[in-house]
């Protein structure tokens, strides 16, 4: 039976299946798009919802037509506001529930191409999810799409990948079937988040101690949740209402998406573009927009997205290939702001499917990481300084070393070192392998903090308890307390882990 990979976008989405490859090593064989030949064309089925009392519930490219009217009643951006609720005119709307909507149009459509193309029906998915979702959200967003039923039939989640990793191993699968390993460093700017991680992926896999196979290691991920396309198309928004003097209304307001992308996508391969747009007399404004502007305008958006990729490579220099994927992400500002931060791997950078390469990973390389064990990649640990030392020199005592089964819980004993009436446990995590716990600004950076406040000077010697814990949703928690007046003197800080593989 087919396993139908998906790569559920914030704008677009992508079904597709692989023929004919190596069912051991995954290796050979074809992608194939599953979708309506106006969306494979148009790129993708759009992620998009709408509501209003008088229309009812419009879905992809109905959500994005002429009848789905007011725009500020269609719903994009979904994955960006799991578990949220907004209201539409006189309807509370679950996000979970119009993302699940948007899953069953896009994935009925490909079972019609499925059966269209090869007379083959399928209930298996293979879901790619982004690289900042934590093991919660992960849960959650299969959890949704096995609530699915297609004709009495429940769909069944076979396989999930970290959209980063599916990049990267369908570019090496595409390019040579090679079976050696290499570490990818994805730069992913899709239409609602940005992604970054370095993976080493694995095309012919590799064996647990338990038997299962897996295919990447993440050794290290960010991202920015709210930064995506969709922020450069404000951008573009802004430029265009600027230069035509009027804020827009009516015909123009629900046209004006199309006429921002068009603009977008004509500068990727032009100097400037003259949107053409009515005026009210009936003539058309005489404007354009030239790529310098969108460039400057938008400088600081790719700044951010640089910034993540220097602080990614300077702890992981190894890095083989910068694999640009996602929509946004060929626009050519992107790879030129790139080459000018990075000379070195001005030949390294490449451009892979941008728009298809997660969906084929995960149709290729999805497997089942219900019990895969998640691992602490760094070294954590928290701050102190060392009395006995004549300087009183801080070190990091390192609770949680690199290596280590998550969840985990590590208690600490400590003592104050003067009199005071404020303890600051700080967190730290290794920024390299076999940290040196004297070099504190070397090797180490600071990632949370819990401030103990006691309701007098204590002396010198006070015992101090920090526990420092990530569980299973991958938060990090740090608590610290007074053992004898623990409930009074508690406090605690918590982050999202993402230093895991």
């Amino acid at each position: 039976m087919s396993v139908i990979g998906v790569d559920l976008g914030n704008k677009r989405s992508f079904f597709s299946i692989v023929r004919g490859n190596d069912e051991k090593t995954k290796l050979g064989g074809e992608c194939h798009d599953l979708l309506p030949a106006r969306q494979a064309a148009g790129g993708g089925i759009p992620s998009t919802y709408f509501y209003s009392a008088r229309r009812g519930e419009l879905i992809a490219m109905d959500a994005e037509s002429s009848r789905a009217r007011p725009l500020a009643n269609r719903l994009s951006l979904l994955k960006r506001h799991l578990n949220e609720t907004t209201r539409l005119e006189d309807k509370e709307i679950s996000i979970n529930e119009v993302l699940k909507k948007v899953f069953e149009y896009g994935f009925r459509a490909a079972l019609h191409e499925l059966d269209a193309q090869y007379h083959e029906s399928t209930n298996q998915v293979s879901l790619a999810y982004p690289v900042t979702y934590n093991a919660a959200q992960r849960k959650l967003l299969k959890e949704l799409v096995e609530s699915i039923d297609i004709d009495g039939q429940r769909l069944k989640v076979v396989g999930t990948i970290v959209e980063p990793a599916a990049a990267g191993l369908d570019y090496l699968a595409e390019n040579g079937g090679t079976s050696s390993e290499k570490t990818v460093l994805v730069y992913d700017l899709g239409g609602g988040t940005f992604d970054v991680a370095i993976v080493t992926v694995y095309p012919m896999g590799r064996k647990r101690a338990n038997g299962d196979i897996y295919y990447y290691d993440i050794l290290q991920k960010n991202g920015i949740a709210s930064l995506g396309g969709a922020e450069f198309d404000s951008r573009m928004q802004e430029i265009i209402i600027r230069k035509i003097g009027e804020k827009p209304t009516g015909h123009l307001l629900d046209i004006l998406p199309n006429i921002v992308e068009n603009a977008k996508i004509e500068l990727s391969t032009s100097e400037e573009t003259e949107p053409l747009i009515l005026d009210p007399n009936g003539g058309y404004y005489d404007i354009n927009v030239t790529r310098a502007e969108f460039e400057k305008a938008t400088e600081d958006l790719v700044i951010q997205t640089v910034d993540q990729v220097r602080d990614m490579l300077g702890s992981n220099p190894n890095v083989d290939v910068i694999l640009l994927t996602g929509g946004a992400s060929q626009m050519p500002m992107i790879r030129q702001a790139l080459v000018r931060a990075f000379p070195a791997y001005k030949d390294r950078i490449v451009a892979h499917r941008p728009s298809r390469a997660i969906s084929y990973g995960a149709a290729r390389y999805g497997v089942n990481e219900d019990y895969v064990q998640q691992r602490t990649i760094w070294d954590v640990g928290i701050g102190y300084v060392d009395s006995t030392r004549p300087d009183y020199r801080s070190y990091v005592d390192i609770l949680i070393p690199a290596g280590t089964p998550i969840p985990c819980k590590k208690l600490n004993r400590a003592v104050t070192v003067r009199p005071t009436r404020f303890a600051a446990t700080n967190v730290y995590e290794a920024k390299v392998v076999n940290p040196e716990r004297y070099e504190v600004g070397r090797d180490f950076h600071k990632i949370t903090s819990a401030i103990l406040e006691f309701d007098k000077e204590v002396p010198k010697g006070t015992e101090i308890h920090d526990v420092l814990s990530i569980d299973e949703h991958n938060i990090l928690r740090v608590i610290s307390y007074d053992p004898t007046r623990q409930e009074e003197t508690l406090v605690e800080a918590t982050i999202e882990y993402n230093a895991l593989k």
